[in-house]
């Protein structure tokens, strides 16, 4: 038997004339409608190839950082809930994770330590969700200027672990991108100007070097210690190379993107700048005397000697610096093993070029055109006469009227 639903309904008469009636009828609504059913598009794997895709989110207890694409220009982040992560400002580019599951919290880590030291990055993001959830990272955040600045040299990611043992002292500023764990802290420390006494005497010197790494522009660097995971950003691509007990490795300061320490004070004890040791000139040459008073022509012959000696000893320095600076080895320190450094591809100084825009033109809609006056053509602009005269040649001349004009040769 088929099942029908009686709706109420409601007539009206309406007389419209004598002879004619016209009815209107209306039918009302069911109050409450069923579930309306949603057809999802159909899932095909073997359209997309070719493609990096994203690793499937599943409960962790320690969050899961993996770098996608050669080079590395996004970053897989997989977190378990509960557990925070930070990531750089305005650089997620994706989140996948339940409904109203994650709180996202801007904060500023350390924004004063972070200035006095030289690093302006310390405006982050902080996600704690109450499930795993999982998001992919862009290594490329906002600069201030886009209008003045744009990038050149290539970035990329790398994720660096950590369980506790080993601590880490960046030397970029911006390099921290991302990082969690749950004992892990970030702090700025100040770089040390000289090697440590111990560390001079190890290596028999006289007296404490120059680490090579202080500049008046760049004071500090972030040191990372605990327990956690970083995602790391460098120009180029990002190396790591392990340095063994007992030896040293030469590295472009430029290049240098990371060292592993044990402690704060430990960068003071393994790294050492580099002097040029090139001689130039090892001759010890003697002043000429020189006469405190000049009575006779010898006297004078004298002390010309002794100036000559003067501008010959001040170019042979002026020439002993230069070729030292000419060498360039004071750009390069020594890394002490055994430790595990960081490098990168591109120089920082490479990651900017200038590029001033040209100011815009008005549009064409607020520019008042001025009328154009109209230039009325004569007869004079097509009639020429033309006279040849045996002693000044052919004249040519324009009139109005062909009359006129012949009227007035006669």
């Amino acid at each position: 038997m088929r099942s029908c639903m009686l709706l109420p309904r409601l007539t009206l008469r309406v007389p419209f004339a004598a002879r004619t009636r016209r009815s209107l009828s209306f039918q009302q609504a069911p109050q409450a409608l069923g579930a309306i059913p949603v057809k999802f598009a159909p899932v095909d794997e073997k359209l997309v190839e070719n493609v990096a895709k994203l690793p499937g989110s599943a409960s962790h207890e320690d969050v899961q950082l993996e770098a996608l694409g050669t080079p590395a220009l996004a970053l897989s982040v997989s977190a378990p809930p509960s557990l925070p992560v930070f990531i750089r400002r305005n650089t997620m580019l994706a989140l996948q994770a339940g409904a109203n599951s994650v709180n996202v919290t801007p904060r500023l880590v350390n924004p004063l330590a972070r200035f006095a030291h030289g690093n302006f990055v310390s405006r982050y993001q902080e996600y704690v969700a109450t499930a795993p959830f999982q998001m992919l990272v862009s290594l490329y955040a906002p600069t201030w200027f886009p209008r003045l600045f744009r990038r050149v040299t290539q970035k990329s990611f790398t994720s660096v672990s950590m369980d506790g043992r080993v601590d880490w002292a960046l030397l970029k500023r911006d390099a921290l991108h991302v990082y969690a764990g749950p004992s892990l802290e970030v702090s700025m420390r100040f770089l040390p100007r000289h090697i440590s006494r111990r560390f001079s005497k190890h290596l028999k010197l006289a007296k404490r070097a120059p680490t090579g790494l202080f500049k008046w522009y760049k004071l500090g660097y972030t040191f990372v210690h605990g327990r956690g995971v970083l995602g790391l950003v460098g120009n180029g691509t990002v190396y790591s190379a392990d340095i063994p007990e007992g030896e040293f490795m030469a590295i472009n300061r430029a290049h240098l993107l990371g060292v592993s320490v044990n402690g704060p004070h430990d960068l003071e004890n393994c790294v050492l700048g580099m002097q040029n040791t090139a001689v130039v000139d090892n001759a010890v040459v003697v002043p000429p005397p020189r006469v405190a008073q000049i009575k006779t022509w010898r006297d004078f012959l004298i002390q010309l000697k002794y100036y000559y000696w003067k501008l010959f000893d001040l170019y042979r320095q002026i020439r002993g610096r230069s070729s030292q600076y000419a060498v360039t080895t004071t750009d390069f320190v020594k890394v002490m093993g055994p430790r595990t450094v960081l490098l990168q591809s591109g120089a920082p100084h490479e990651s900017f070029e200038r590029k001033f825009n040209l100011p815009r033109l008005t549009p064409a809609s607020h520019v008042e055109m001025m009328p154009v006056k109209p230039v009325e053509n004569v007869p004079a602009d097509y009639l020429n006469i033309v006279t040849i005269d045996p002693e000044k040649g052919p004249t040519i001349e324009s009139t109005n009227d062909f009359k006129d004009g012949l009227r007035g040769k006669q």
